[in-house]
């Protein structure tokens, strides 16, 4: 039955008016997701940028010789030093320069094989009050590297009473590498009347220099190193080391089984960043031992 015109002109106009509710519906959705997304807050960079497996690739691929020669190249380009990755695997030189009992007092000096070492004395004036100071006489020893090569270095001294330099100053210094010709000062204790300090070791590597900052930024106390003097040691580049096993280090050399040369040798070859000095290791002898050197429990090195 043919539709009644006004009937007719009613769906006309119900249907214009659904076509346009349509198109405003679309229109919204197209202006949404035309409109741009709101900035990614920090945590949300975090989970994009580095995903959790990240750490765990970069670790795989530090186990392989060639990981391992990307990130000496790499850190050699950072440090801004030439990097030969063969020099890494040759031995270092190492030698203990002295070992007894020298006892050092102001103005002291004695020379070893590669080291200048001086004793002296210095006033550190420290204030007190708004408008007030006192001065603390210190004792201190000058280091001196005499070569044209880096070094890893250890001075071994004693005092009479370590307690009574708990109250010195701390003077900032590399307490475990030199560079060529580079002098260092450090505090041993306050000073009074009649004080010297024993000299007990000196033992000293030859490294190449992108070894220098690897070893720089070890904290001296967790490779061996005595806090009294070593205290105030500071990275040239770069933060300290937080993943040195210290405790075991430390046990291992109680025992006899870890020296300082060994824990010495390892990280200068090795960014502590990426790789963990484990019971064991010893000082490289052979220019064939594998590179990089891996515990037991990491699976060895991968070709």
């Amino acid at each position: 039955m043919p539709m009644d015109p006004e009937d007719l002109a009613a769906l006309r106009v119900y249907g214009l008016f659904a076509l346009a509710g349509a198109g405003v519906v679309v229109a919204g959705g197209w202006l949404h997701y035309k409109r741009p997304l709101p900035p990614l807050r920090d945590d949300e960079k975090a989970k994009v940028e580095k995903p959790p497996d990240t750490r765990a690739e970069t670790l795989a691929g530090a186990r392989t010789l060639a990981g391992y020669r990307a990130l000496v190249a790499e850190d050699g380009r950072k440090f801004g030093v030439g990097v030969q990755e063969s020099a890494l695997a040759e031995p270092f030189p190492y030698q203990i320069e002295f070992q007894g009992s020298q006892r050092l007092s102001d103005k002291d000096t004695l020379a070893t094989a590669h080291l200048q070492i001086g004793a002296r004395v210095e006033r550190e004036w420290r204030q007190m009050a708004a408008k007030g100071g006192i001065g603390v006489d210190q004792f201190l020893l000058t280091i001196q590297n005499r070569t044209s090569r880096h070094l890893a270095y250890r001075v071994v001294t004693d005092v009479p009473d370590p307690r009574a330099c708990r109250s010195m100053g701390v003077v900032s210094q590399n307490a475990i590498a030199l560079r060529p010709s580079e002098q260092v000062v450090r505090a041993e204790c306050v000073w009074s009347r009649g004080f010297s300090v024993l000299l007990r070791k000196v033992e000293v590597m030859e490294i190449p220099s992108v070894s220098y900052y690897y070893l720089s930024r070890l904290h001296p106390p967790h490779v061996l190193y005595e806090e009294r003097t070593s205290e105030g040691h500071r990275p040239p580049v770069g933060k300290a080391c937080e993943l040195v096993p210290w405790r075991d280090i430390q046990a291992g050399a109680d025992a006899g089984e870890v020296s300082w040369a060994d824990v010495i040798d390892f990280y200068a070859r090795h960014n502590c960043d990426e790789y963990t000095f484990f019971r064991g290791y010893e000082r490289r002898k052979k220019r064939s031992d594998p590179l990089p050197a891996l515990g037991p429990f990491s699976g060895g090195p991968s070709k």
